[in-house]
């Protein structure tokens, strides 16, 4: 955190005006995962007025950086970083912004936005896995019966198109979460062949159509 060298008037208006603030409302849905979440719009008008009550304004920056400036000039300052979008083209940059805004945004006033994780979600028993990993629902001349058990090359593709799609902890804990409630399971090799060949393909087709 970065901060202006004096703090005499800054210090009592943000314990006044932070300590004060309400979560804004979740009004916002993910249809991937069935869940809410506290639009960047929502963030901004639930809490704009009652800082400026205080004379603060918010600023952020492209990388999500939060400024926390006060009408006496003094200001604090909670440096953000770019994250990757999961689509190199404007709406994908766009909405790898947006996500950083409205977290970085929230964490600075300190209310919430999202559900809770505990991101141990963001683990995968399969390890890291580079998003070039080739997807191969079966090795070659295996079909899977319905009993057979997921192969590692589906566990690796399903756990590198996901981290693609959804690089930070609480994305990927909202993917673990869709995936348990539609298959009955977070854990990838606990998954069938078909069960496996089914999330791929939902996965590609969120790949093909970004929001």
């Amino acid at each position: 955190m970065n901060r202006s060298e004096t703090q005499s008037k800054i210090a009592p208006a943000l314990v006044k005006g932070l300590g004060t603030l309400m979560n804004p409302p979740m009004r916002g849905t993910n249809p991937h995962f069935k869940s809410k979440f506290a639009a960047l719009a929502d963030i901004l008008d639930s809490t704009r007025g009652h800082l400026k009550n205080c004379g603060l304004v918010v600023m952020q920056d492209s990388s999500g950086s939060v400024l926390i400036m006060h009408e006496s000039g003094e200001w604090v300052e909670f440096p953000g970083m770019p994250l990757t979008p999961s689509k190199s083209d404007p709406q994908g940059h766009v909405a790898a912004l947006t996500y950083a805004r409205r977290a970085y945004l929230t964490a600075a006033l300190g209310i919430c936005g999202d559900p809770d994780d505990d991101g141990n979600s963001a683990s995968s028993s399969g390890g890291a896995a580079q998003n070039t990993t080739p997807c191969v629902n079966a090795p070659t001349g295996q079909q899977g019966g319905s009993d057979d058990m997921s192969t590692k090359n589906q566990q690796s593709c399903i756990y590198a198109k996901a981290k693609g799609l959804y690089p930070s902890d609480d994305m990927f804990g909202g993917f673990k979460r869709w995936m348990k409630a539609e298959w009955g399971t977070d854990h990838t090799g606990k998954l069938t062949m078909a069960q496996a060949k089914e999330v791929i393909d939902k996965l590609v087709y969120f790949e093909e159509h970004p929001e």
